[in-house]
């Protein structure tokens, strides 16, 4: 296979450095420096949001079988139409 068919074909997750101390020395650990890291990084705002009842991501298709049923008038009709012809089944 090629690259792109890889690339393609995997579910990507990100792994983030994070340097413990500005000098790179060994057994030093920069609490400010971390911190400002994490917070440049995103993470300690994910953290957050997982923290307020949001600790996971629904895959689409998840997200219409799941809530589909809160859908109103045509909008609720053409959503159970689509889930009945199978239109979210590789979504």
């Amino acid at each position: 296979r090629n690259l792109m068919d890889r690339i393609r074909s995997t579910e990507p997750h990100f792994v983030r450095c994070i340097k413990p101390n500005p000098k790179n020395a060994p057994a030093v650990f920069d609490r400010r420096s971390v911190v400002e890291q994490l917070r440049y990084q995103g993470v300690l705002q994910a953290v957050e949001v997982s923290r307020s009842g949001f600790p996971m991501r629904l895959r689409h298709r998840q997200g219409v079988l799941r809530f589909h049923c809160l859908a109103t008038g045509d909008t609720r009709r053409r959503l159970e139409a689509q889930i009945a012809r199978c239109d979210f089944a590789s979504a």
